[in-house]
């Protein structure tokens, strides 16, 4: 709780935790958002209060489930019918168990390379992914 008796823990019901966590997709960990002169609170209190966010395991849950979102993305990128390989990305939102889906089309996971590709090469399908994410977080 704040001095304003505000509570500090997110709730990812309420509000979008990528608003407050940044995601390292090289290695699964989550930090708090750096904003104006140090992190953001509420980012920086649920990671104290729930230290399993970054287990090894849920960390390697976490890059798991990236690398399958990487797999199934160059699919769309590389076949021949990337309507039906969408299939796959939209199976992964619908499983992603880290929310990870509104990281990748909202956040800074936008800007990944497969994922900046597949905005700029398929629009149809990316606001299709970014849909279901949204549905789906």
């Amino acid at each position: 709780m704040s001095a304003f008796g505000e509570a500090l823990l997110l709730n990812p019901e309420r509000v979008d935790p990528w608003n407050h966590f940044i995601l390292d997709s090289a290695n699964g960990m989550i930090s708090p958002r750096y904003v104006g002169p140090g992190f953001d609170i509420f980012g920086e209190k649920t990671l104290e209060v729930l230290e399993c966010i970054n287990y090894e395991a849920v960390t390697e849950g976490r890059r798991r489930v990236l690398r399958r979102y990487y797999d199934a993305v160059d699919a769309v990128l590389s076949g021949t019918s990337p309507t039906f390989a969408m299939i796959k990305v939209v199976r992964e939102a619908k499983e992603d168990d880290f929310g990870l889906s509104s990281w990748f089309a909202a956040h800074e996971g936008a800007d990944e390379k497969q994922f900046k590709e597949l905005k700029i090469r398929f629009p149809r399908q990316w606001r299709t992914f970014q849909r279901i994410s949204a549905r789906w977080a």
